[in-house]
């Protein structure tokens, strides 16, 4: 496949003058969700943006078979035992941002592996 070559005929070409809009990939569900999930964008690695280590654990001690939101990306996830992984944004769910860079944590971390914060007892 590496050896392929490629070549356009522009006789079969349309001439087009103006190209046609993107289409944009949808996931399943109402058009609403697309604008709401945009305002609420997973940690990116600014320093201390995000949330606060309380605000990221604050789901971590709900009670079995109610699963809440996402830390990372604060959609709903859905209520299941092998649950690992966000079926949005794919952040593990047994992992909290660091306060200060937001990498990904386990929650018995008492320090920051990128940056090296202590990280508050929970």
């Amino acid at each position: 496949f590496a050896a392929v070559e490629v070549r356009i005929d522009p006789d079969r070409v349309e001439d087009l003058d103006e190209l046609p809009p993107p289409e944009l990939p949808s996931r399943a569900g109402s058009e609403g969700d697309a604008g709401r999930r945009e305002s609420r964008a997973p940690l990116s690695g600014g320093g201390g943006a995000g949330w606060s280590l309380a605000e990221a654990m604050a789901g971590s001690e709900e009670g079995e078979g109610e699963s809440g939101p996402c830390r990372w990306c604060q959609e709903p996830l859905p209520d299941r035992d092998d649950l690992r992984f966000c079926p949005y944004c794919g952040a593990g769910v047994n992992v909290v941002p660091c306060p200060d860079c937001g990498a990904e944590l386990e929650e018995e971390w008492r320090f920051c592996v990128a940056c090296g914060t202590e990280m508050p007892p929970a």
